[in-house]
C-alpha cells in the first residue's frame, strides 16, 4: 500500500513540476470531420459558430482580468470545390497573393508555404501571409492561411486590432502551424 502512495506522490510532483519548468499546457485540438480540418485552439477562445465558417472568439478583459478590449477571432471558412484540383487552387491563389505583395500598394506581406520540416502540422498546398502593418494600433488587422485539399478550399482568418498583434501574434502563429486537413468521412479520394 505504501509503495502505491509513493508512486502517486511521485506522479503528483511530476504534474506540479511541469508548469514550474515553464512548459505550456497542451492546447486542445478542435477537429471538424464534416469540413475536414483540425487546429489547436488557444486557452480562453470559445467556439462561437460551427458551420461552413467555424469561429472561435476571445474577449480580453470580459472576465474582469483587465480592461475590456476588442474581441480576438480565429475562423476557418470552408468552400466545396470538387471540380478544381487542389494544386491548381494553391498555385493560382498563391500567385495572386504574390502579385498583390509586389504591387506598388500591397495589402499583404510575408507569404510562407507550409512545410513540416519547419514545424507545420500540414505539408503542401497551404500557405499563410500577413496584412501590411497599420498606422493606427486600434485598426482591425488580419493574418490569413489558405489550404487546399479534400476537394475544398480553406481560408483561416486570425483577427484583432493591430495593437493586439504585438501580444497575440506568437499565439496566432502557433494556431497557423497547427492547421491540418483531415479526411472528410464518405469522401472518395
Amino acid at each position: 500500500m505504501s509503495h502505491r502512495i509513493a508512486r502517486l506522490a511521485a506522479l503528483a510532483l511530476l504534474v506540479l513540476a511541469a508548469p514550474a519548468r515553464g512548459e505550456e499546457p497542451q492546447w486542445p485540438e478542435y477537429q471538424s470531420p464534416k469540413y475536414g480540418f483540425a487546429l489547436r485552439v488557444p486557452p480562453g477562445f470559445r467556439l462561437a459558430e460551427e458551420d461552413k465558417t467555424t469561429s472561435f472568439i476571445l474577449q480580453p478583459g470580459a472576465d474582469g482580468s483587465g480592461p475590456l478590449e476588442p474581441a480576438l477571432m480565429i475562423y476557418v471558412n470552408w468552400t466545396w470545390m470538387p471540380d478544381v484540383p487542389s494544386k491548381t487552387m494553391f498555385d493560382m491563389n498563391r500567385k495572386s497573393e504574390l502579385q498583390n505583395m509586389s504591387s506598388p500598394d500591397p495589402d499583404y506581406h510575408d507569404l510562407i508555404v507550409f512545410d513540416r520540416k519547419k514545424g507545420y502540422a500540414h505539408d503542401g498546398n497551404a500557405y499563410w501571409y500577413k496584412e501590411v502593418d497599420k498606422p493606427d494600433p486600434s485598426e482591425i488587422h488580419r493574418w490569413h492561411a489558405k489550404a487546399y485539399g479534400n476537394k475544398s478550399a480553406y481560408t483561416v482568418g486570425l483577427t484583432g486590432t493591430y495593437g493586439q498583434f504585438a501580444r497575440v501574434g506568437p499565439v496566432y502563429e502557433k494556431v497557423v502551424k497547427s492547421l491540418r486537413l483531415i479526411p472528410i468521412p464518405g469522401q472518395a479520394k
